[in-house]
């Protein structure tokens, strides 16, 4: 068995009884994610954390469910000849700000929200539809992770 626990303490994290379990439930969510077995006190950090970490995981719901990712291409060449063979196909995600947020920022989160099976069929149809419209030589590359295999995405 594991144990972890979150601690909070009053008043200095919290002057009512909720301010106090919101606090220690924070406490208790940081230690989860660092790998359990540990006790965590509260810092005011893990608050704002938690705030960015909410804001993410609806950036990417909304932008899985509407489709908000965008593909970038990036070329490929053969390094003898320098001929450009295909291109590789990269999920772009800018949150509502326009501020870029980073692949190894929103794949993870996709991952534990378990919408990446979504998000890769989604990419792969994108690409495929671009690709279509290409000279035959030119390949296309999409990145997929083992989630998608495991989930049958991929057979």
């Amino acid at each position: 068995p594991t144990f972890t626990i979150g601690v909070a303490l009053a008043p200095t994290d919290g002057t009512t009884a909720e301010r106090v379990l919101k606090s220690a439930d924070l406490a208790l969510y940081n230690g989860k994610e660092a790998g359990r077995d540990c006790i965590r006190f509260f810092e005011p950090d893990m608050d704002a954390a938690m705030q960015t970490r909410i804001r993410l995981e609806r950036i990417v719901r909304d932008a899985v469910e509407k489709n908000h990712f965008e593909v970038y291409y990036q070329p490929i060449f053969e390094m003898n000849s320098k001929r450009l063979v295909g291109f590789e196909a990269l999920a772009r995600l800018k949150a509502p700000d326009g501020t870029s947020i980073p692949p190894d920022v929103f794949i993870p989160i996709a991952e534990e929200l378990r919408l990446i099976d979504k998000l890769g069929a989604w990419v792969l149809t994108e690409s495929c539809r671009t690709a279509a419209s290409w000279p035959k030589e030119l390949t296309i590359a999409v990145n997929l992770s083992p989630e998608q295999f495991e989930s049958g995405l991929i057979e």
